[in-house]
């Protein structure tokens, strides 16, 4: 079975990341908000600055911090790893967090990890895909700022190391992310080219384009979450909080469950519907037992249990049964043929 296969359709991942922001009962106190709210699997990041960037790694364009300054701040202490995982899975969710350096890898096998995320940033890196390849573990693997050709080698690695089963998520590296950025259709390609589940790693503002995802079959969707959006930190500002979270859940699994069948059918609410709100044949006048329809005798009306109005022509030039009323539903069985 797949490690999907028993779990939530579709299945949401939390990304604290991190929005730790150095303090564990309050990273505490957010996971159980936000497992509560519907997570079904809490995320963190494993990295240290000096295994991410070289000391004076330029400052990407639009900010003003030092990316090594900016990891250096927001490390997440291993100390806290295995209280993290304990309390996650204690609250029935899952515990995923992406390793940025083999040692990162080791240190999550000590604790039994049940699942790895791969960061869009490491998707060229095949000596650390290898890595975790080599764990069996699934793997949610992101896209952001790659070409098809990184992630067929990235694959190529997983399958040919592990293999795992890997679950793959159109992404854009920006944060946040525009609209006319996120390319949702890309998952269909993605499904296409590579016969793997997908989903959305969202870093848009808000929740409605997670909701267009799942409306197109997304299968896992990852959203950054936190207690503040005002925190001092890189992700806080975009991410939602518990409540949010839980009303993107809630409104994602409405919208799953809108898309039904492909098959057009009368559905169980609509069946009583039918038989009050079409219409039937009415007698416009009294029609006396054994006159003749003629057209100017009849109309349609609702209710629908009468006879259809598609049989209209039929009826004209037949003879009545019985006695019918004026706006009298008309009858197969007043007829005489």
């Amino acid at each position: 079975m797949g490690f999907l296969d028993s779990r939530n359709d579709p299945y949401f991942i939390a990304e604290i990341g991190s929005n730790h922001s150095n303090d564990l009962e309050q990273t505490l106190k957010l996971i159980e908000k936000i497992v509560n709210n519907g997570a079904d699997g809490i995320k963190f990041q494993l990295f240290t600055a000096e295994g991410l960037y070289v000391f004076d790694t330029p400052v990407f364009p639009g900010e003003t911090e030092r990316p090594f300054d900016v990891a250096k701040s927001v490390e997440l202490s291993r100390d806290w790893l295995l209280e993290l995982k304990s309390t996650t899975e204690k609250l029935g969710a899952d515990f995923i967090c992406s390793p940025f350096s083999l040692e990162d890898v080791d240190t999550l096998e000590k604790i039994d990890i049940c699942s790895y995320k791969i960061a869009s940033s490491e998707i060229n890196d095949v000596i650390l895909i290898k890595h975790i390849a080599e764990t069996k573990k699934p793997i949610f693997l992101s896209t952001g700022m790659a070409k098809l050709s990184d992630i067929e080698l990235a694959l190529e690695t997983i399958y040919n190391y592990g293999p795992c089963e890997v679950f793959l998520l159109q992404c854009t590296s920006l944060y946040p992310t525009p609209p006319n950025e996120v390319n949702l259709l890309t998952m269909k390609t993605l499904e296409t080219a590579f016969g793997c589940k997908v989903g959305l790693s969202d870093h848009t503002l808000g929740i409605h384009i997670t909701l267009a995802a799942t409306a197109l079959g997304a299968k896992i969707i990852e959203k950054h979450v936190t207690t503040d959006r005002s925190m001092k930190g890189p992700d806080h500002f975009y991410a939602l909080n518990p409540g949010e979270f839980g009303d993107m859940v809630s409104r994602a699994q409405e919208v799953k469950a809108a898309l039904g069948t492909e098959r057009k059918i009368i559905t169980n609410g609509e069946v009583s519907k039918r038989h009050l709100s079409q219409r039937s044949i009415v007698a416009k006048r009294k029609i006396s037992k054994g006159e003749t329809f003629h057209k100017e005798d009849l109309t349609t009306k609702r209710p629908g249990y009468g006879i259809p109005p598609s049989f209209m022509s039929q009826i004209i030039g037949c003879q009545a049964r019985r006695d019918i009323s004026e706006d009298e539903v008309v009858k197969w069985e007043d007829i005489l043929g």
